[in-house]
């Protein structure tokens, strides 16, 4: 029976992945617009909106069945999709476009539950996102106490209007920025950069040595990377290339120190179902993978080596006030 079902649910995602694939590949320009030449107020737009938070009602509902990492990020999504259709009229288009159009690829609430889980922090202090995907700076600044954010990604006008329309409580100002800006020194106590393989914010904006330089001593970076058991190429500040456990140890280790806790997250198999999955097609954000798939075939390894194609590493990494090395030592993760 337990067969039957899984079968049941990996064609229930197979057809969601195929409707959205259909949908991103439609001329949304002419589809706004009727026969006449006016916008449709509600027409098909609205029904293509319904169709999208019924595809993520459905995706939530696959996440809970198999017990996804993240789940309360699943239902603020959908949550929001619902805000955003019941309110249509009072929402700016800015703040709609972002919920209902920027997909987050089911594999990065996996990196979001490991940085939710381990923030480990009764506020945030001063905070800074970099390029991470938007439904987690949002919840995060929802969820937790702030006095200030600085948040720089792409989606940074979309993501501006979605904090103002939801009214979320920060005591000090809230900048958002769609480049990457000049940020002083010891200035923030909580810095979070999740990779995302749809950002474009710049080739400088994740390098790690500019991220340990805003960051105040005894802050916390959270941080995370695509990974792989052994590369190739060598991976750069914004380089899809995937990170081995030597360009770890030379890119980041080296800079940041060793992490307090990590988690390294991929597929188990390369295949789905009776198809071969190239390993170029099974990035760990990447792709129209939806959560039944990450379900059934993704976990959380201790080692790169067990790892069977790439992943991604989510770190959590603490400044020390005081240099100790004996600390350092005695927090090394083995990763080899």
């Amino acid at each position: 029976m337990s067969d039957i079902r899984s079968d049941l649910l990996g064609r229930v995602d197979d057809w969601r992945s195929g409707e959205l694939a259909r949908g991103r590949g439609t001329d949304l320009d002419a589809v706004l617009v009727s026969s006449r030449g006016l916008p449709h107020p509600f027409g098909q737009s609205t029904i293509r909106d319904f169709k999208r938070v019924a595809f993520s009602a459905l995706d939530c509902a696959l996440a809970h069945w198999y017990m996804v990492p993240g789940l309360q990020f699943h239902r603020l999504r959908v949550r929001l999709e619902i805000n955003s259709l019941q309110r249509r009229l009072r929402w700016p288009v800015s703040a709609r476009s972002l919920v209902l159009d920027r997909t987050i690829e089911p594999a990065s609430y996996l990196g979001f539950h490991f940085a939710a889980k381990f923030l480990a922090r009764d506020k945030l202090g001063n905070y800074l996102d970099v390029s991470s995907p938007w439904l987690f700076p949002f919840t995060m600044l929802s969820n937790y106490p702030a006095t200030s954010a600085t948040l720089l990604t792409v989606r940074a006008p979309g993501l501006r209007s979605l904090l103002g329309t939801e009214r979320v409580g920060i005591k000090g100002k809230t900048r958002c920025f769609d480049n990457d800006v000049s940020l002083d020194d010891n200035s923030y106590d909580t810095i979070t950069s999740l990779w995302d393989p749809n950002e474009e914010l710049g080739q400088f904006a994740r390098e790690v040595r500019s991220l340990w330089r805003v960051l105040k001593p005894g802050g916390t970076l959270l941080l995370s990377v695509p990974c792989i058991k052994k590369g190739g190429e060598q991976p750069s500040a914004n380089c899809p290339s995937p990170y081995d456990a030597d360009a770890l140890e030379s890119h980041i280790f080296e800079v940041l120190g060793q992490p307090k806790r990590y988690a390294i997250y991929g597929a188990q198999t390369l295949t789905r179902g009776d198809k071969k999955v190239p390993p170029e097609g099974r990035n760990a954000a990447g792709g129209s993978v939806g959560s039944s798939v990450i379900g059934r075939d993704w976990r959380c390894y201790s080692r790169f080596q067990e790892l069977p194609g790439p992943g991604v590493i989510v770190m959590k990494f603490s400044r020390p006030e005081h240099k100790s090395k004996a600390t350092s030592i005695a927090l090394t993760p083995r990763l080899n």
